[in-house]
């Protein structure tokens, strides 16, 4: 006969062999004020640094967005756009999850428009890690990587 803790990790066993993933604990309100407090004080600022960077060259342009993304939580989201002459080239964001163990990682997406100057599809890139302890230059370093490559 199964004990109560049998069954839930039968299931967890299963749906993890079938190749499903646990979802990460939502955000909380604590959360969101953490991380505001670090769009404003690292994630803002580095996004505008690579802006002036990109903009003293000619015929590119880049800026900082306000999103349009409402997420559930009280956070003012923006991303940065790249363009080259006056096409979209490039737009990368920040994002922010919470692991099990209740620790807020941050990572960054990119996306590449389509022929209609769309972004509908987001990539993840290879910044993943916790918000504390993440500085201008870690941002800065992953949004050269993609620009790299992507531009």
């Amino acid at each position: 006969m199964y004990s109560m803790a049998d069954w839930r990790l039968n299931i967890d066993d299963f749906l993890k062999g079938q190749g499903f993933e646990r979802k990460e604990p939502d955000l909380t309100h604590n959360d969101a004020v953490v991380i505001q407090e670090f769009l404003e004080n690292i994630g803002r600022p580095v996004f505008e640094n690579i802006t002036d960077q990109l903009n003293a060259f000619k015929e590119v342009k880049a800026e900082v967005v306000e999103s349009s993304f409402t997420p559930p939580l009280p956070i003012d989201y923006f991303h940065l756009s790249v363009f080259n002459r006056t096409q979209p080239k490039l737009t990368y964001r920040l994002r922010f999850t919470k692991e099990a163990n209740g620790q807020v990682m941050l990572g960054a997406e990119y996306s590449t428009p389509n022929i209609y100057g769309e972004n509908t599809r987001f990539h993840n890139s290879a910044l993943n890690r916790t918000l504390t302890g993440t500085t201008e230059e870690d941002i800065a370093s992953d949004f050269f990587q993609i620009l790299q490559t992507k531009f």
